[in-house]
Order: C-alpha cells, then sequence, then structure tokens
C-alpha cells in the first residue's frame, strides 16, 4: 500500500494475516485493509492520508507525538516519517478505509500543481492533533468509492465520472485538514475583498460548472490560497466554495432538465453539469428541490 515501507511485522497472535484491497480513481488511491494486527514503519514522501478505521484502533508515532484514533474518526496526514500500530478490536480483526491522495506537485498538471500549493499552506502543521469526530460523510464517501472501484459495472467506468470523484477525494482532504488548523493559523479577513473574491471565483465556476473543477484549481486561477478562498465564502456565503459550486450546479441542472425534458436522462444532466455519482446527485436534488430529477423530466412536458 504504501511504497517507503521501512519495516513490517505482525502483531504476535496465532493468526496472522493481512489483507489489502486496491482500488485507482485516477491518480488517487483507495485501499480497504484487513489484518489480524501489524506494526509498520515507513517514510510517506509524497502522499497525504485520510484514515477511517472501522474496526480495532490506530496508534500513530510521528515526530509530533502520539494519535490514536478508532472507529467513528478520522484522521489526516500530510507526507512525513511515521511508525503505525494496528491494534485489532474484538472480533480479532482491524478493519480501515484509506485514501493516498498524491500532494507532489506535477509539473504537467495544472490539477496536481493546484492541489500541491493547497496542500503547502498547511505544512508544518499537526494535521493529526485533532481527532475529527462527527464525520458520517467522510465515511459515506469513503464507503461509496471503495465498493464502486470494485464493480465492473460501476457508475466510475465513465471518465468524467472517475474525475469528479477524483476531485471530490482531494477536495475531503483539503477540508478536513483545514477543520484541524489552529484558530489563530487561519487567515484573517482583509476589508472590502471577500466579495470581490466571491465574484470571480463564481464567475470562474459558472462558465466552467461542467468541468470537474476543484477548489485548489479555483483558488489558483483567481490568485489567491485555497485558505483565503475558503474564509471569503465563509464570510460571504457562509458556506464553503465546494458547497457554492454544488448548489450552482444543481440550479444549472435544473434549468438544463426543465429546457429539455424527455430529450436528456439524468445521467446526462448529471455528467454535463459536473456531477460525478448519480444517486449522490438525485439525492442533492429532491434535497434542494423537493423532488427527484427523474420528476422534473416528466414533469416539464406536463
Amino acid at each position: 500500500m504504501f511504497q517507503d515501507t521501512d519495516h513490517f511485522e505482525f502483531a504476535p497472535t496465532l493468526a496472522q494475516r493481512k489483507i489489502i484491497e486496491t482500488a485507482h480513481i485516477g491518480d488517487v488511491r483507495l485501499c480497504r485493509v484487513t489484518s489480524t494486527g501489524h506494526l509498520i514503519r515507513l517514510r510517506e514522501r509524497h502522499h497525504a492520508t485520510i484514515l477511517v478505521p472501522r474496526q480495532g484502533r490506530l496508534r500513530i508515532d510521528t515526530p509530533k507525538g502520539r494519535r490514536e484514533a478508532g472507529p467513528g474518526q478520522v484522521i489526516v496526514l500530510l507526507p512525513s516519517d511515521r511508525e503505525t500500530t494496528v491494534i485489532a478490536g474484538s472480533a480479532g480483526f482491524f478493519r480501515c478505509d484509506c485514501a493516498l491522495i498524491p500532494v507532489v506537485p506535477d509539473h504537467a498538471s495544472a490539477k496536481g500543481a493546484a492541489m500541491h500549493l493547497a496542500v503547502a499552506e498547511l505544512a508544518g502543521v499537526d494535521l493529526a492533533a485533532t481527532r475529527l469526530r462527527e464525520t458520517g460523510w467522510v465515511r459515506q464517501m469513503m464507503d461509496l468509492y471503495v465498493q464502486a472501484a470494485s464493480e465492473e459495472d460501476s457508475f466510475l467506468v465513465e471518465p468524467a465520472a472517475r474525475e469528479a470523484a477524483s476531485v471530490l477525494i482531494r477536495e475531503t482532504l483539503y477540508e478536513l485538514a483545514i477543520r484541524q488548523l489552529p484558530r489563530e493559523m487561519r487567515v484573517k479577513a482583509a476589508p472590502g475583498q471577500d466579495w470581490r473574491i466571491v465574484r470571480r471565483a463564481e464567475e470562474l465556476m459558472e462558465a466552467r460548472l461542467s468541468d470537474p473543477l476543484s477548489i485548489a484549481d479555483v483558488a489558483a486561477e483567481i490568485g489567491v490560497s485555497s485558505r483565503r478562498l475558503q474564509q471569503a465564502f465563509g464570510n460571504v456565503r457562509n458556506c464553503s466554495p465546494r458547497e457554492r459550486l454544488t448548489a450552482m450546479r444543481l440550479d444549472a441542472a435544473r434549468r438544463h432538465m426543465l429546457e429539455a425534458g424527455h430529450c436528456a436522462t439524468v445521467s446526462e444532466v448529471a455528467l454535463a453539469c459536473g456531477f460525478g455519482h448519480f444517486g449522490r446527485f438525485a439525492a442533492a436534488y429532491a434535497n434542494k428541490f423537493g423532488e427527484l430529477p427523474s420528476v422534473t423530466l416528466g414533469c416539464s412536458h406536463g
């Protein structure tokens, strides 16, 4: 799973087993680990990591100290030297979902460079210092993509859906990391600039609704940091840039369906408006407009 492993050993139990299921979504690696317990020492230089324990516990020692997490918690780690001890639960197994996300700049890829700049803003911050609670949406996302990536007839066979999924996983990493920043490290408001930043960002979002656009891309293109963009949207819209982009895409999807009617399908509209998963699109649409997208398509000629 990790490329730069210095040492690995099983826990001293009668049963010694480790199974790793791996799926690739673009350059993001998703792993589901099942183990009877083990210790791994590594030097991760190229990837940020999201760890979502399902059974058992994680104990992670970094140069900045020890962190622990169990079911119901999420840990985010930037590239670092670390020693991880995996402790099996009462049923004798440890299970964990893991996302490995490249953060080393790819100069041939604007998206890779934008994400690197976003993560570089967090350099030196101990992101594992706070164990995140109430992160059911992260667990649901990992469940969705780990399972879908292994299905032959998955929605992820569509290139646009895979790219949208990759962007969402990267965005999740960044938003989790931002939530762990100490308050004193958050960007202070620059009076009079927030509205200008939001307007420029929304103009870019509107022009590229169908693209697999990440918030790191938006920030890079309008010339601000990702943290500054997050802060401006929080002040002006009381939401994150990703939440605003999703709302704009939903509005565009409704307009498209009302105009197209039976000439379009829900999946076509979802992909055209930048959504990578049709079920989640339908749920978000129903939550916003009070009806399923299939009903909108049927009613547009009614």
